[in-house]
């Protein structure tokens, strides 16, 4: 099992994310929370956010999310709770 990233390790996503046109406090938690999980999906978020500075929150979560669903749009095993 990976190990979760501390929030401390992912200072340049939380500066990208607050720097969000419309950015808001449960959105930077949301995104690093789900981006804590995988540093593929962190460094492609933060490509993301350089990319497209002018993206809003909205903009920002759809990409985000996509990274959960694969092809089929099925959520990948990684991120299924089995608790």
């Amino acid at each position: 099992m990976n190990k979760l990233k501390g929030l401390e390790e992912m200072s340049e996503l939380k500066s990208l994310l607050e720097k969000t046109n419309d950015s808001y406090e449960d959105y930077v938690i949301g995104v690093l929370c789900q981006a804590r999980h995988s540093d593929e999906m962190e460094k492609n978020i933060i490509k993301f956010l350089k990319e497209n500075p002018k993206a809003n929150s909205s903009k920002v979560l759809d990409f985000a999310t996509s990274l959960l669903f694969d092809e089929n749009d099925q959520l990948l095993p990684e991120f299924i709770c089995n608790d």
